[in-house]
């Protein structure tokens, strides 16, 4: 009976605070599809332009594709945050010189449209994801120099092309890995840090998630070897008081966050990480509030 209970109480509660998008995955009403014309598609060497056709509002719009390429390369490429059409566009400029293997997105079950790359490089027959490659060689080699990540204003989850924190040795098998973190209602001036085996590297600004309250960094990592990375988000002093806290979800349940405003994850080379999930509460007024009980 008290499973039943709490199973109303998310599906109302997600009426309230949750999107559409989320709202089915916490229903189980998605489906993973995998994008088409991988390699035939229009040729454009300066940039990768996927489309997803026939979306049925911005709400149920996928955030973003996952797309692979050859040498096991990854990223979550995310959507421009303008629907003409019902036509979505996503587009990256990582890892021009490599061929993609596929790219796949989770949406709503009704879709029934299509999920093409649009143009991009042409090498032929793309190279399997998991085909053995002696050497990598990264789009950009990395100068050693720490730079701060740019905030766009229309992206959501900053992911810029190259912006690696650790330099791989010339001819190393280092090998890139993003580590994207989401806070959900934040505000403005809110900052992540990233440390890694005891060393702080880099701080970035969370920048706004088109069509959500939310907000997103994303920390690069080139490695060739596991990492202890931990992540901490810092939210300005003026936004601080005694009814507000940070959390982190650790998994889906009604109940599934720890009460914090950092991780430490060991992470290994090229690996994909899931996004890492804080939420910024009002313990008055939040709907999981029952849930701060014993946290």
């Amino acid at each position: 009976m008290k499973l039943k209970i709490a199973l109303v109480l998310v599906l109302v509660f997600s009426l309230v605070v949750i999107s559409p998008v989320v709202l089915a995955y916490l229903s189980g009403e998605t489906k993973t599809i995998e994008a088409k014309a991988i390699s035939d598609h229009e040729c454009d060497d300066e940039v990768l332009h996927f489309v997803i056709t026939g979306n049925a509002s911005e709400e149920l719009t996928p955030r973003s594709i996952h797309v692979e390429w050859a040498g096991g390369y990854s990223e979550d490429v995310f959507w421009s945050g303008t629907l003409t059409g019902g036509v979505a566009h996503y587009t990256t400029t990582s890892h021009l010189d490599l061929a993609v293997s596929g790219a796949t997105a989770v949406i709503y079950k009704e879709w029934d449209g299509q999920f093409n790359l649009s143009h991009g490089p042409c090498f032929g027959s793309p190279t399997p994801t998991n085909t053995p490659v002696d050497t990598v060689t990264p789009t950009k080699t990395p100068s050693g120099t720490i730079t701060p990540t740019k905030t766009p204003s229309v992206t959501c989850t900053p992911r810029p092309s190259e912006t690696p924190v650790t330099t791989p040795t010339p001819g190393s098998d280092s090998k890139r890995t993003d580590i994207p973190v989401i806070l959900q209602a934040g505000w403005a001036n809110v900052t992540a840090t990233m440390w890694v085996g005891g060393t702080e590297v880099q701080t970035l600004l969370f920048a706004p998630v088109p069509g959500s309250e939310n907000q997103a960094v994303l920390f690069t990592l080139w490695l060739d070897e596991p990492a202890l990375v931990t992540i901490r988000v810092s939210i300005p002093e003026e936004y601080l008081s005694p009814n507000w806290i940070l959390i982190r979800w650790d998994n889906s349940e009604f109940c599934g966050f720890t009460i914090t405003d950092t991780i430490e994850l060991t992470v290994y080379p090229g690996q994909d990480v899931t996004d890492v999930d804080f939420q910024w509460v009002d313990v008055i007024n939040w709907d999981h509030k029952a849930c701060l009980v014993g946290k």
